[in-house]
């Protein structure tokens, strides 16, 4: 018995060591193949012979990954003239009107271009003023985030520069705008400035009209009364903006814009129509303004109970 178990002990190790030569011959050949793939792009087995090169996949060294160049652009106040702004505006259009097939590097080029030509070519940008905004808007749509960022400054700039020539071109810009200020992003503040820079930039009748226009749909009601609000304080000090046969289409047309953002139910519009109807009841009086908010059931049961007395 002592013999058989001595002879079966020295069998299990001699066993246990043939398997562990077989494992760290495997590793060994896993990694020579791991190595001679990186170097050729190919797999090569211990013996030497080489597997079909369809079944191994090219593995190019780190060094040779090459990163995308990172694309750097200058402040407006470091642009320089153009020697042919006609020639560049129209690469600038062909580009932004085919916004979607170009490269985004293609379309940050364009954007910077179009700085350039805003702010020192006035003249040829208003030549051409709604193709141009209509590709500006364009790649204030892009999914990618600096190309929509560097659209919210060029129009920005477009509202400084052309001030009182874009009341026309609103409802080509405002959409977009109101539609990036009401994402949940870090572009929300970015749009608000604009809608700042373009109230502030067009006749309050324009923006009053172009608001109500847009107000159906839902999820633009909070930044519809909110840019709203900002024009009818802007315009406070000024009566006369709610006078006359076009103040009253303004002002009727401010009531039933409030009207719709109150009956939405968005807890801010709601806030920001409280702050407009006090800065109206401010400005015309409260005789002034109940006749033509009994037009508007809702909005004068919202302000008769006391809604919007809170500023």
């Amino acid at each position: 018995r002592r013999r058989r178990g001595e002879v079966t002990r020295d069998v299990g190790a001699s066993a246990s060591r043939g398997r562990e030569a077989t494992l760290r011959r495997s590793v060994n050949d896993a990694l020579m193949a791991l190595k001679q793939r990186k170097r050729t792009g190919r797999v090569v087995t211990r013996s030497g012979s080489r597997a079909p090169a369809g079944l191994a996949m090219p593995v190019r060294a780190p060094s040779a990954r090459k990163k995308s160049e990172r694309a750097v652009f200058e402040t407006y106040e470091n642009l320089a003239p153009l020697n042919d702004p006609e020639t560049v505006m129209v690469g600038v259009l062909v580009v932004l009107r085919g916004a979607a097939e170009r490269a985004w590097e293609e379309r940050l080029e364009a954007i910077a271009l179009a700085n350039r030509l805003v702010i020192h070519h006035v003249g040829v940008v208003s030549a051409n003023l709604r193709p141009f905004i209509i590709g500006v808007t364009s790649c204030l749509e892009s999914l990618r985030s600096s190309i929509s960022k560097a659209a919210l400054s060029l129009i920005k700039t477009l509202a400084v520069h052309l001030k009182g020539k874009i009341n026309g071109e609103l409802g080509c810009v405002f959409p977009s705008v109101l539609k990036r200020a009401s994402e949940s992003s870090f572009l929300s503040a970015e749009a608000d400035e604009v809608l700042h820079v373009l109230i502030e930039a067009a006749a309050p009748h324009a923006v009053i009209r172009t608001l109500s226009q847009h107000v159906s749909a839902r999820r633009l009601q909070a930044k519809i009364a909110f840019a709203l609000t900002y024009c009818v304080e802007r315009n406070a000090e000024c009566a006369s903006v709610f006078r006359g046969r076009a103040g009253r289409t303004a002002l009727d047309l401010t009531l039933a814009t409030l009207d719709v953002c109150i009956r939405g139910g968005h807890p801010d519009a709601r806030l920001y129509a409280k702050r407009c109807l006090s800065c109206l009841i401010d400005v015309l009086g409260s005789d002034g303004l109940e006749k033509p908010m009994r037009a508007y059931p809702d909005l004068f049961a919202f302000e008769e109970s006391g809604n919007a007395s809170v500023y």
